[in-house]
């Protein structure tokens, strides 16, 4: 058997776990299983039908790549800030 490329993701279902998050107001800490069972109750058209379980690991493989893409976000954010800051004291120590 071929592993499953990683790569796919819903991209309808990734919008609104974000929108449920920013929406919700969620705080460190976010239960998958209440956001996954929440998207389920409020999209009942498109997502009514699937079995609990898989779209909870479904819901949980979406979390875990929006995060990790928010980390990888703040961090080049992070480092182009220490570049500048960088550049601002090499064009102070020139002067």
């Amino acid at each position: 058997m071929k592993p499953r490329p990683a790569s796919f993701v819903d991209n309808k279902l990734k919008q609104r776990v974000i929108q449920y998050l920013t929406s919700n107001r969620c705080g460190k800490y976010v239960d998958t299983g209440v956001l996954a069972s929440d998207l389920q109750r409020m999209y009942s058209i498109d997502y009514g039908r699937r079995k609990r379980n898989a779209f909870r690991i479904q819901v949980e493989k979406v979390f875990s790549i929006i995060t990790s893409e928010k980390e990888l976000k703040n961090l080049t954010e992070l480092e182009d800030e220490h570049l500048a800051k960088r550049a601002r004291q090499g064009e102070e120590d020139n002067e």
